[in-house]
């Protein structure tokens, strides 16, 4: 075929014959091709109004994550202008305050409240040991491997000869935070002096400094395979105003 040839089509919109130097060309004119476009996607979209939850049509869709759509301007002013509301907490009783676009989301006081009533929800389902064992089997797994392995110690660009201090370092082992969250789930996420329910620290009865020097700990490979490091009943839950009143906080410790 040479560059002067006419080709003849049928448009797809108003199935009338035209013809076109181009020899893929679907439609005789822009109008019928956007009249088409217009035909394939529904004219109006159905949605629910974020006040009083009535079906409602609208031009565009809702996208994922965006802001609350309403069915009439009275709605809308209603959900903004509307009081606060009391809720009271499942977990400690407590009633506070939510706004009233957050009534449906908000059900715990704080982000403790709403850990205990996840970890009451995983125990009634029996799943506890199981997510534990993945929490210290497969997420050590893999942050040892890959690219990460290789930054680790010598590998890594900031290694100094390894200057730090090992008390340090063992509370930067993942069994350590294993430890912790478990001191915090068996005293409810509770200080054990004051009941507090704030910022809270695990803190160990008898020092980490002790145990490392009485089990002759020198480095992390040691440290994460002694059990007695690990014991629950040498941890309790304190929060900081409690922590620092013990006779082992900070630099009342000796640091190995």
């Amino acid at each position: 075929m040479g560059k002067g040839t006419i080709y003849e089509h049928k448009c797809l919109f108003c199935e009338e014959s035209f013809t076109s130097k181009r020899p893929h060309s679907k439609f005789c004119s822009g109008n019928c091709s956007k009249k088409n476009s217009y035909r394939e996607r529904p004219k109006f979209y159905e949605g629910s109004c974020s006040y009083c939850d009535e079906k409602y049509k609208a031009r565009k869709p809702k996208p994922k994550g965006t802001k609350p759509r309403f069915c009439s301007i009275k709605c809308k002013n209603h959900f903004y202008k509307n009081p606060d509301i009391e809720k009271e907490c499942p977990v400690c009783k407590k009633i506070f305050v939510v706004p009233f676009y957050k009534r449906n989301k908000s059900e715990h006081c704080s982000r403790s409240c709403a850990s205990i009533a996840h970890w009451k929800k995983v125990e009634e389902s029996g799943r506890r040991e199981e997510i534990l064992a993945k929490m210290r089997d497969g997420c050590l797994e893999g942050r040892r491997t890959g690219r990460i392995k290789k930054r680790f110690g010598e590998n890594a660009p900031n290694w100094k000869g390894g200057i730090a201090k090992l008390n340090h370092c063992v509370r930067q082992l993942e069994r350590y935070n294993e430890w912790r969250k478990e001191v915090f789930m068996r005293d409810n996420f509770t200080c054990t002096h004051c009941g507090d329910r704030g910022y809270l620290n695990a803190d160990h009865i008898k020092p980490l400094c002790v145990l490392l020097e009485e089990n002759n700990i020198k480095n992390t490979e040691q440290a994460d395979k002694c059990d007695v490091l690990w014991d629950i009943n040498n941890g309790r839950t304190l929060c900081v105003p409690c922590h620092k009143k013990t006779d082992t906080y900070g630099g009342k410790a000796r640091i190995v």
